[in-house]
């Protein structure tokens, strides 16, 4: 996300006839996972809890990270219809790393569902890509 809402606004970026939301959703995805709650003065509860010790609590930790994750979206994602489902994926080329599939869909269209893959590193750093 480059910018704040004023510069996409100007761009003409926001809202435009026919876009289509899924690539805007996942970088936003990205913006709140990476966010730790607490960073943000206008909204302190944007983003996850520090999970640095989920992480290192496999295989408990993992049920607890998905949880968090969902609860996050279903609170700062109102493009997205309540009943965000955030599934552990087994990757034994990576065992390290925890990968999530997330399934929504959108609120103004219930029919579309959005499937998400948000892998966490060792290190806590979360990436979000649109599937």
């Amino acid at each position: 996300m480059s910018g704040g809402l004023l510069a996409r606004v100007c761009a003409g970026g926001v809202g435009a006839a026919g876009e289509d939301p899924a690539a805007s959703i996942a970088e936003h995805l990205c913006v709140l996972l990476r966010a730790r709650q607490g960073s943000s003065p206008a909204s302190p509860g944007f983003g996850l809890e520090d999970i640095t010790d989920a992480i290192h609590s496999y295989p408990a930790g993992a049920a607890q990270i998905g949880a968090r994750i969902r609860s996050a979206i279903e609170a700062f994602e109102p493009r997205l219809a309540d009943g965000v489902a955030v599934d552990l994926l087994v990757d034994h080329d990576a065992p390290l790393h925890l990968n999530y599939r997330v399934m929504a869909r959108l609120a103004e269209d219930r029919r579309r569902l959005l499937v998400f893959r948000a892998d966490v590193a060792p290190s806590g750093e979360i990436t979000v890509e649109l599937e």
